[in-house]
Order: structure tokens, then sequence, then C-alpha cells
């Protein structure tokens, strides 16, 4: 369920001082959650089943906004029917300012929904390490008693994994780099907006 990325071609891009080489852009990212949104038509809502977005803040918010809007269209191409998205939302935090992360998940937010009984997607912007999903599954989500419980990650880092957790859902399998673009930030405050993702190469 995951695409690869990768080109010899490489797009250097100029950004308030900043150079960022263009991983995913804007058109691939939109076609492939056209294609996710697909998939859980397929296992949710064809068999009656309405699960919970749960957007893990601040990083998945693009994503979570995209996906759910997308579910809101109708794709004659696969038969999808547009549906109501139900979702909520939690803040979680491991980075900080460091590019790698503490080891250490910070609630930033409470779970906003109750999910007892309920089908539950987690988005997530990347899966990395594995360390922020596999902590915060254990405290966080499952003493809620979802009835069940799945990742979707935009990018996945397989390379960077430590803890044994997977997502069912993948946008694109990216390197072990740093990435920032589309959610995901650099010292939790630039280039978080860019529609895109990309490597930086060098800062202002």
């Amino acid at each position: 369920m995951s695409k690869e990325t990768g080109s010899n071609q490489k797009e250097i891009r100029e950004i308030s001082g900043f150079s960022i080489e263009v991983l995913i852009d804007e058109v691939k990212i939109r076609e492939r959650l056209v294609i996710i949104a697909d998939q859980i038509y397929e296992d949710y809502y064809k068999k009656g089943k309405n699960p919970i977005f749960i957007c893990v803040l601040r990083g998945a918010e693009p994503t979570y906004i995209w996906l759910t809007q997308e579910l809101g269209r109708e794709n004659p191409k696969t038969d999808r029917k547009p549906v109501s998205a139900h979702g909520g939302h939690i803040g979680l935090s491991s980075y900080g300012k460091s590019k790698n992360s503490s080891g250490r998940v910070k609630l930033t937010s409470r779970l906003s929904v109750d999910i007892e009984g309920e089908d539950v997607i987690i988005v997530e912007d990347i899966l990395d390490s594995g360390n922020t999903m596999t902590k915060a599954r254990k405290k966080y989500f499952f003493p809620k008693k979802p009835k069940s419980l799945e990742i979707f990650a935009l990018l996945d880092k397989v390379d960077g994994r430590v803890f044994p957790i997977e997502a069912k859902y993948v946008g694109f399998k990216i390197p072990n780099k740093f990435v920032v673009g589309f959610g995901l930030d650099l010292n939790e405050t630039e280039l978080r907006n860019l529609p895109w993702v990309g490597v930086p190469l060098l800062e202002p």
C-alpha cells in the first residue's frame, strides 16, 4: 500500500533562505491521497463501518484535511461514493526543536473524542523510529478500548525503524533523511506550510 519515491533528477527550491531538495511534490501527494481514500472506503465504508480519524497535531493536519476532504468527494473510477468522515485529534510531541526524537512522548493535547468501541484510524505525518506511535497506542489509545486501531502515515522511514510497528496505510516510503513541508517543520516553526515534502540542504 506504499509508493516508493526516487528520481535521478533533483529539483532544488529556494524558500526564505533555505535550499530544499524536493522529495515529493504536491501533485504526487494529491494523487496518493486519492488512492488511500479509495482503500479506506473499500476497507471500511463499503463494509458498513464508519471509522473515526484521529489527527496527530500538528504535523498531520494537512494530511488529515486532504484525506477527509477526498472522502467527501466521489471517485467514479473506483465507484467511491462521498461519505461524512468523523474525526478528532490528539497532540503528541517527541522532537521539539531537535531533528532527532528525544525518546520521550509528550501529550500536548488530549484525545478530543470518545473512541470506545469505535474503529479508529490514526493519521500521522511520518512513521520514523516508531517510538511515538508505539508509546502513544499503549498509553493513550488502547486504554480507551477502541474496537480496532490502525495507522495511516503519509511518510514512512522504514530504515529508521527501531520499534516493531507498521502502518496499515502508507503514502510514501522515503529515505532515512530529515524532511520538512506538508506539516513537518524545522525548529518547530519553519517550513511547515510548504505544500510539498523536501529535504533541507542549507539553512539561512
